[in-house]
C-alpha cells in the first residue's frame, strides 16, 4: 500500500514538474474557419479506440457540457492533455475550428476559434484518465460536429507509450430560449 501511495505521488511530482508558466501545447491547426456541412452516415458510423462521451449531447452553442474520457481498454495508465480539438466536416474531412480547454483547473472550461487574433496557453500538464472535466461549446451553427482528442499511454517510468486517437459526435441544436 505505501508502495502504491509513493508511485502515485512519484507520477503526480512528474507531471507537475513537467508543468511551468511558459510551457504550452499548440494545437495543430488543419483548418481556419472552413464552411461545415453534415457529415456522410460512414462518418458517423466510425467507433472511436479512445471512449470518449459528452454530457449532455445535444448542446447548445456556448453552453457548458461535461467531457468525459474513459479508461475503458486502456491496458496502461493514460492521459489526456488540457484541451482537445472541435472538428467540423468541411465536406472531404475533419477540419480542427476550435480549441476546447477542458476546465480542469478553476472547473470553467475555455474555447478559443482557431485563426482569429485571440489567443490562449494551454498548459503541458497530463491528467489522469479516467476523468470528467467542463467545457464550452464553441459558438457554432446548429449541426453535428465532432471534438477529437488524443490519449498518452504511459508505457514505464521512462516515459509515453503509445498515443490513442479519439473523437465524439457532438450534435448542437438550436437554442429554445434564444
Amino acid at each position: 500500500m505505501v508502495f502504491r501511495r509513493g508511485l502515485l505521488l512519484a507520477f503526480a511530482a512528474a507531471l507537475v514538474a513537467s508543468c511551468t508558466t511558459t510551457s504550452f501545447l499548440v494545437a495543430p491547426v488543419t483548418s481556419v474557419l472552413e464552411t461545415c456541412v453534415d457529415p456522410p452516415a460512414a462518418e458517423l458510423a466510425v467507433e472511436s479506440p479512445l471512449v470518449i462521451s459528452v454530457e449532455p449531447n445535444p448542446v447548445t452553442a456556448e453552453s457548458e457540457a461535461s467531457l468525459s474520457v474513459s479508461d475503458e481498454g486502456l491496458l496502461s495508465r493514460s492521459i489526456v492533455g488540457a484541451a482537445t480539438w472541435w472538428q467540423c466536416w468541411n465536406g472531404t474531412h475533419w477540419v480542427d475550428t476550435h480549441l476546447v480547454g477542458r476546465g480542469w483547473y478553476d472547473g470553467t472550461g475555455h474555447t478559443v476559434e482557431l485563426g482569429t487574433t485571440d489567443t490562449w496557453g494551454v498548459p503541458d500538464i497530463g491528467l489522469q484518465i479516467p476523468n470528467a472535466f467542463p467545457i464550452v461549446i464553441p459558438d457554432v451553427e446548429p449541426g453535428t460536429y465532432r471534438l477529437r482528442d488524443e490519449a498518452f499511454t504511459l508505457a514505464s517510468d521512462d516515459g509515453p507509450g503509445d498515443t490513442i486517437p479519439g473523437f465524439v459526435i457532438v450534435r448542437v441544436v438550436p437554442d429554445e430560449q434564444g
